[in-house]
């Protein structure tokens, strides 16, 4: 596979990846964390370890991608910085709330 290629399609698996995450995300925000139900609580903490596999597969990608780029492609740096870091803040969202149930 040529160098773009390969490219192209780590991105498209991140691509998927994060809307993945995304996904929890949004259902996680839509909870009301305070009054959870016992069925509410073991779904989340179901969901954590399904989205854990997903986050570090995200993160491995992310790296391939990150090799491949040469000091040409700066801008995509800074971009890969605030997504790695907001991936970063709604995963440490999620464990936090699972922490509490």
């Amino acid at each position: 596979m040529t160098d773009n290629a390969e490219l192209k399609t780590l991105r498209h698996k991140r691509g998927a990846l994060k809307a993945q995450l995304t996904i929890f995300y949004k259902h996680l925000q839509n909870l009301d964390i305070n009054n959870l139900t016992e069925t509410e609580k073991e779904n989340l903490r179901m969901r954590k370890v399904k989205i854990e596999p997903l986050y570090e597969t995200f993160n491995e990608v992310q790296a391939n991608i990150e090799l491949m780029y040469t000091e040409e492609d700066d801008n995509m740096t800074q971009e890969n910085i605030e997504r790695e870091s907001t991936l970063h803040k709604r995963w440490c969202r999620l464990r936090h709330v699972v922490l509490l149930l």
